[in-house]
């Protein structure tokens, strides 16, 4: 997790609300929202910032493997889905979508 470098994001009662990470290429390997803060605007909050800061670092577009739970936060969120996948983890089948989200400079 400490190689992850996560964004924690704080609830406004400093419990921790969800966590999420971007890596140099752009690749999104954690986004998670306690339950009991999915669908009040902490994922959102937390996308923005992502989004955000990889405009900061220059990147063109971020992406992520994404479950399919998942799926319709990350399209209104402004990503399109490149593939469905069937990766096979520990003998397990866990179906998910690679979706990617290109991004606009930012204005200096």
């Amino acid at each position: 997790m400490q190689a992850l470098q996560p964004f924690v994001l704080i609830a406004p009662n400093g419990q921790p609300a969800g966590y999420a990470d971007l890596q140099p290429n752009g690749y999104i390997d954690h986004f998670f929202i306690a339950p009991s803060y999915a669908r009040i605007g902490a994922g959102k909050q937390l996308m923005q910032y992502l989004q955000q800061l990889a405009k900061q670092r220059g990147l063109k577009e971020i992406n992520a493997d994404v479950s399919l739970n998942a799926q319709p936060f990350f399209m209104n969120s402004g990503f399109v889905l490149v593939r469905q996948q069937q990766p096979v983890i520990r003998g397990v089948v866990l179906a998910n979508a690679h979706m990617r989200q290109s991004l606009k400079p930012s204005l200096k």
